[in-house]
């Protein structure tokens, strides 16, 4: 089957039943705190999140609003959202490990649900 589009959205929604948010480029120029705000606000509303990125500093930006919205997440990317989500996990002079484990600990104490 030819592919009909290029927006991600569109061919997302096109193979689940859940509801899809994307955050275009422009919602990036807001605050951290207020980007994790609105990741919290769309994951009541969407199952899934898209995040249109162009810079690594957007990457990393995404990164930490994710982890600061408290939202449990998958990630589904070529490699470098995951890659800084774990980066950013880590506090200074952890392991990977340690820092997954310490936010594993986090979530479990604040019974952190899906958002």
């Amino acid at each position: 089957m030819p592919v009909a589009s290029d927006d991600v959205v569109d061919i997302i929604e096109q193979q689940t039943r859940h509801r899809v948010y994307c955050f275009p480029l422009k919602t990036l120029a807001q605050s951290i705190d207020s980007l994790a705000a609105a990741i919290s606000e769309a994951a009541q509303a969407a199952r899934i999140l898209v995040f249109d990125a162009v810079r690594n500093e957007d990457v990393q930006k995404i990164a930490k609003a994710v982890l600061a919205s408290g939202c449990r997440v998958l990630t589904v990317d070529p490699g470098p959202l995951t890659m800084q989500i774990v980066y950013e996990m880590q506090g200074e002079g952890e392991t990977r490990a340690e820092g997954l484990a310490r936010h594993r600990q986090r979530d479990s104490d604040n019974e952190t649900t899906d958002c």
